[in-house]
């Protein structure tokens, strides 16, 4: 980049990045030539690293050991506009069976189910078609290993092929270590117009259009039944107020009017365990909720409460406990014995 005349700089309030380009002249009012002319076909690429190690467990993306997020802009979606240009596949969200490539460093092997002859198994690299032998190849009991050394290679994505048939595709990270994801941004001249970062002017691929584009990648939340147990203390308010009342029926029925309530009016919760005799309680989402890093309300800013509150609906109805814990970002699966599926909680434990 520095090379290019090029400078990164983060956005976090935006969470993202922008890339600032140093300019020689003015074409027009709209666009701007570059100082250093890009080669067509060239990149930058960007890694993704974590700085929460839990934004696995808040996202929709089942990713799996050995697998990185892989984006690019050669994406070929000629009404997305230019700054709303989604570098994953679909226009909507990254996906796990489209948007995720393994990842693999310099000591390649490959397990194949039958013998092969040196000269006919290569590696290709995809952005130049360079290709690469195998170091050794070594019978076993099943077939063969196919072992190679990409150490030459420069990083980016390849693919096996044996006797020129696909058998394997990976990212090739080199010796970057902890990478969740990588952008690449092309300058290329054969991609649709709107997803170019660069357009040409007089066989020339170094203008920077005015309306220079915005790339987007967009992550779904993982959403959660929401479910909160409260642990009701032998000394606690709870208990004191379950105490005063006189028999059985009149706990039950001041149990039955507690609930959770938020101040957003899309989160409701139902009391679906425990009787005015039992020392637990629990109270479930009606509907699974989007996971986050932060809370907020559904369509603002304000930051998501939780109250429990007692005797909804008589007049004497009031606050039993106040900011409530809200769940963390780990998950709980729970498989159903007898249904055999699987029900997915974020559970929150409240000693009241």
């Amino acid at each position: 980049m520095k090379r290019l005349g090029m400078v990164f700089r983060a956005n976090p309030e935006k969470n993202g990045f922008t890339v600032f380009s140093q300019i020689k002249d003015a074409l027009n009012a709209d666009d701007y030539l570059l100082s250093v002319r890009p080669t067509d076909g060239s990149k930058l690429v960007f890694y993704l690293q974590f700085k929460n190690n839990n934004f696995l467990n808040f996202i929709d993306l089942d990713v799996k050991n050995g697998e990185i997020l892989y984006v690019n802009n050669r994406v070929v979606d000629g009404g997305a506009s230019r700054n709303d240009l989604h570098l994953m596949t679909d226009n909507d969200q990254v996906k796990t069976n489209k948007d995720l490539i393994k990842s693999q460093g310099s000591d390649y092997v490959y397990e194949h189910n039958a013998m092969v002859a040196m000269g006919t198994v290569k590696v290709r690299f995809l952005d130049t078609n360079q290709l690469i032998d195998p170091t050794f190849i070594q019978k076993n009991p099943v077939g063969s290993s196919l072992i190679f050394d990409l150490k030459s290679l420069p990083m980016g994505r390849c693919q096996l092929e044996i006797r020129g048939v696909f058998f394997d595709r990976f990212y090739y990270t080199g010796n970057v270590e902890n990478i969740f994801g990588i952008i690449e941004l092309y300058f290329d001249n054969l991609m649709p117009n709107n997803y170019r970062v660069l357009d040409v002017n007089l066989l020339k691929f170094n203008v920077l259009k005015k309306d220079r584009p915005l790339y987007k990648i967009k992550f779904a939340n993982r959403k959660t039944l929401w479910k909160y147990i409260i642990d009701i203390q032998k000394s606690g308010v709870l208990q004191r107020d379950l105490s005063l009342l006189p028999n059985p029926a009149a706990k039950d029925n001041y149990v039955n009017k507690l609930n959770l309530i938020a101040n957003d009016v899309e989160i409701i919760f139902t009391k679906t365990s425990g009787t005015g005799a039992d020392s637990r309680l629990s109270f479930t989402s009606n509907n699974p909720i989007d996971l986050k890093e932060k809370f907020f309300t559904s369509g603002g800013t304000n930051d998501l409460t939780m109250k429990l509150r007692k005797l909804i609906g008589d007049p004497s109805e009031g606050d039993l406990k106040t900011q409530l814990p809200l769940p963390a970002t780990n998950i709980s699966p729970v498989k159903d014995p007898i249904l055999n599926t699987v029900t997915v909680y974020s559970e929150v434990v409240v000693l009241i």
